[in-house]
């Protein structure tokens, strides 16, 4: 296969799992010691669209994977009627969604404080509210953030999913991610004969798979030309605005 990170490789990397036997897990059902099981993560950073569309790949392939919203994301915003409409379409693909946590978004500095916990609460509230059940729960750019240790499961205090980032599931299974548009060790598809039917956690972000192949920032710089959000909201308030996107 050509290696490149484009829509149609995509399929092939999926295609490639199946056909080495491979079964697509939620969170929930994973056993480290069971073989040839892939936990299919799609953490949308970026883009809600670019989220639906793999999420109609996969369910056209016969896959369910499980997509990690940020609610404090600045680019979309899930409680929009866009974005309501998006989780509910990759709910009924079958698929499962979970919260994409950025501690960073709410800390004041300090992570481990009373204050700090107390906010992490109420934003698995305010995201159960808006996403509805949560499925599983990852840290948004965990290098920023250091050490994960407090915002495990049982240092919370409050009732929470499967933590994605935890051991169970980063270290007892193999993880690979596309993080930055990149593989550490080169692009999965020439590492599954390698995992030699070891289950693992795949980590993909959907803006990296566009339709035709492009540079990463390339991709960036369409999404930013393609962001019409301002522009609608304008033009559905304002009688007297006139379109500047067309």
């Amino acid at each position: 296969m050509h290696c490149t990170f484009t829509e149609e490789h995509y399929r092939q990397i999926m295609v490639s799992f199946l056909e080495a036997g491979y079964r697509f897990i939620g969170f929930a059902e994973a056993d480290p010691s069971a073989e040839r099981r892939v936990i299919l993560r799609h953490d949308v950073d970026l883009s809600i669209d670019d989220a639906l569309r793999i999420a109609r790949i996969d369910s056209g392939l016969g896959i369910a994977s499980c997509f990690h919203f940020l609610i404090t994301a600045e680019i979309y915003n899930l409680s929009s009627r866009a974005g309501q409409a998006a989780i509910a379409e990759i709910r009924s693909l079958g698929h499962t969604v979970g919260l994409h946590l950025d501690p960073v978004a709410i800390a004041d500095g300090d992570m481990d404080s009373p204050d700090f916990y107390m906010r992490l609460g109420k934003l698995f509230e305010l995201a159960s509210l808006i996403i509805g059940k949560l499925d599983s729960y990852s840290i948004h750019r965990p290098a920023s953030v250091g050490k994960l240790d407090n915002l495990l499961p049982e240092r919370l205090g409050f009732p929470v999913p499967c933590f994605a980032d935890a051991d169970r599931y980063r270290r007892d299974m193999q993880f690979m991610s596309d993080s930055r548009r990149q593989w550490r060790q080169g692009c999965v598809c020439n590492r599954i004969d390698a995992l030699a039917g070891r289950s693992l956690q795949l980590v993909l972000h959907p803006i990296w798979w566009p339709q035709e192949a492009c540079t990463r920032e390339a991709s960036l710089e369409k999404l930013v030309r393609s962001n019409q959000t301002a522009d609608q909201y304008l033009a559905s308030n304002l009688s007297f605005y006139n379109r500047i996107l067309k």
